[in-house]
C-alpha cells in the first residue's frame, strides 16, 4: 500500500474478507477520512489527496531503464 493508497480491487477484497456491505464500507471511508479518486480508469482510496497525486504520478510517469 504505497503512501496509504488502495485500489478498488483491494478495497473490495477487504470488504469481502470482513463480510461488510457497500454502505458499511462507505461509512468507514467517511469516518476514517479517506479520499477517493479515479486514476487511469480505476478508483483508488487514499489517506490524503497528496497520496492520490503521488499514485497518479507513478501511474503516468514512464519507466526509465
Amino acid at each position: 500500500m504505497p503512501d496509504g493508497v488502495l485500489s478498488e480491487l483491494d478495497v473490495y477484497r477487504a470488504e469481502a474478507k470482513e463480510k461488510l456491505d457497500d454502505n458499511q464500507m462507505q461509512r468507514a471511508r467517511y469516518k476514517l477520512g479517506y479520499e477517493v479518486g479515479k486514476i487511469d480508469g480505476t478508483w483508488h482510496w487514499a489517506k490524503s489527496v497528496e497520496g492520490l497525486l503521488i499514485q497518479k504520478q507513478r501511474v503516468f510517469t514512464p519507466l526509465h531503464c
